[in-house]
């Protein structure tokens, strides 16, 4: 402030008589170096605060701090001038950004068109068309960083889903025979979208929300809960990640067999996955928890194996890494 003032006095003028007689060639020197120092300090009030006159910095250095983002993320497309629909953001990104429709459209390697195989809590077998830009492709195109933590996708009614980096950035699968028949058949790699058109079973209709898909890692796994129909934002957080906490049980020995009924905090948000024959559990082994409690609990029944075989569990779900395989002797 203390500089704006000082150049606007400046700006106001000079003294207007220069005056005459013995010593008016002495004054005329005085005036002509006092004119001579206004004109320096002018040319100094008016450098822009953004040149490098007035920041004292090399012409064409890299800008630091804040605004680093904005300019580091320069490479992204313009687009069209359309209002922004999207905000990117987070620790673990290094370009924040707010996106338009066309800035998301433009993106080099867009759209991408995709066929998902879906599976709700019910459980109900989907399939959806859509087209938009990769996931991956959009959160690497923003810099996301190496340290990233859980991805946060909001929509616009405050829905939101959590995954973890490698759910988003890794190709999952499409079973094209799930709704029909649950099959595994013609499994082929599909990357996470962020859609702006979409449509069950069907050709892909345009609108004005975007939508989120992920592929599923097994027939089994639920998918469609993790999509949100309106999104709004995209957030990344630091790591490190969280790990889901494993399956608590109760065994119930009976002779030649044993009952074993698990429990999890968050029963309803991951799905438990067994294995009798020693191996450790993955999402391509049996299922405890096909469905949610709240829709029917009746598919969510006890495990009944030999005495003395191993059961081992393990817990799968978004925005957490799995839990530790739990080993049970029966």
């Amino acid at each position: 402030m203390k500089r704006y003032d000082r150049c606007e006095s400046l700006q106001g003028g000079v003294p207007g008589n220069a005056g005459s007689g013995a010593f008016g060639g002495a004054r005329r020197l005085a005036l002509l170096a006092l004119l001579a120092l206004l004109v320096v300090a002018l040319t100094a009030c008016g450098a822009s605060p953004g040149s490098s006159a007035a920041t004292g910095s090399p012409a064409g250095s890299a800008s630091t701090g804040a605004g680093a983002s904005d300019s580091a993320a320069s490479s992204l497309p313009t687009g069209d001038g359309d209002a922004k629909i999207l905000k990117v953001s987070g620790a673990g990104i290094a370009h924040p950004a707010s996106l338009s429709l066309s800035q998301l459209k433009a993106i080099q390697g867009t759209p991408l068109k995709e066929t998902f195989s879906a599976r709700n809590s019910w459980p109900t077998a989907k399939s959806f068309t859509a087209e938009g830009v990769s996931l991956s492709l959009l959160l690497k195109t923003l810099g996301i960083k190496a340290n990233a933590g859980v991805i946060t996708i909001t929509g616009h009614d405050g829905f939101l889903a959590h995954f973890t980096p490698d759910q988003l950035l890794s190709p999952q699968q499409t079973y094209p025979q799930l709704a029909a028949d649950w099959s595994p058949a013609g499994t082929t790699p599909v990357e996470a979208l962020l859609a702006w058109s979409w449509s069950e079973a069907g050709s892909a209709q345009p609108t004005t929300k975007l939508r989120n898909f992920v592929g599923q890692a097994s027939p089994t796994e639920v998918n469609l809960t993790p999509s949100v129909q309106d999104v709004a934002s995209i957030t990344v957080a630091a790591g490190p990640l969280k790990q889901w906490e494993a399956p608590q049980y109760d065994v119930a020995k009976g002779g030649a067999t044993s009952t074993v009924t698990l429990y999890h905090a968050e029963m309803d948000a991951v799905q438990i996955y067994y294995t009798l024959d020693g191996s450790e559990p993955t999402q391509s082994s049996k299922l405890y928890n096909p469905s949610t409690s709240y829709y029917q609990p009746k598919l969510i029944v006890p495990i009944t194996a030999p005495a003395g075989s191993a059961l081992k569990l393990k817990v799968f779900g978004y925005g957490q890494t799995p839990s530790e395989v739990v080993t049970v002797a029966l």
